[in-house]
């Protein structure tokens, strides 16, 4: 049984593990939610790795990119989660989503990048969370400002012109 960490009434979150290559397979070579990154749909051999840094990168910096499940149906519908990136020359934390497109419009993606920053800030002490977005995704700049994150500056990405959203620490609220 895989471990669940932090669980929603319609979505559930979880680390990665092995046995997920089908399922991101599955999310990784849909054209329409790959339609806005800075990559192509993969391969069975490129998702493989893709996945062997994720769960690599949470012995690494503690954090990664978490398995988005249906609490209904119990499938991999996408991730959400937190990757090492350099921006401009500095290191960042980076919150980005990727969920298949029967799952858009529906406030899942919203509902995530709130519950992971908030999981970043409160448990992992990251201090700081920037999304990078491009000029035509529209969706995710507007998911960006529903989580609460600002924007910084415009800049550009592996030839690709972007917008930067930050969100600090400071600019969190703390409940007790």
């Amino acid at each position: 049984m895989k471990e669940h960490f932090i669980i929603d009434d319609d979505v559930l979150v979880r680390k990665f593990t092995d046995d997920d290559l089908e399922d991101l397979f599955i999310v990784m070579t849909n054209r329409e939610s790959m339609k806005n990154s800075t990559r192509q749909p993969l391969s069975i051999n490129e998702t493989r790795s893709f996945l062997d840094r994720i769960i690599n990168s949470y012995r690494k910096f503690n954090y990664g990119l978490y398995a988005l499940e249906s609490a209904l149906r119990g499938n991999l519908i996408g991730y959400c989660g937190f990757s090492y990136i350099n921006i401009d020359s500095r290191p960042e934390t980076e919150i980005s989503i990727r969920l298949l497109p029967q799952y858009w419009g529906k406030g899942i993606g919203s509902k995530a990048v709130k519950i992971i920053s908030d999981y970043g800030f409160n448990k992992l002490k990251i201090d700081k969370i920037t999304a990078i977005v491009s000029f035509e995704n529209t969706a995710w700049e507007k998911v960006c400002i529903n989580a609460g994150l600002k924007f910084k500056k415009n800049s550009v990405l592996h030839n690709i012109q972007i917008k930067i959203f930050e969100k600090e620490l400071s600019s969190k609220v703390f409940f007790i």
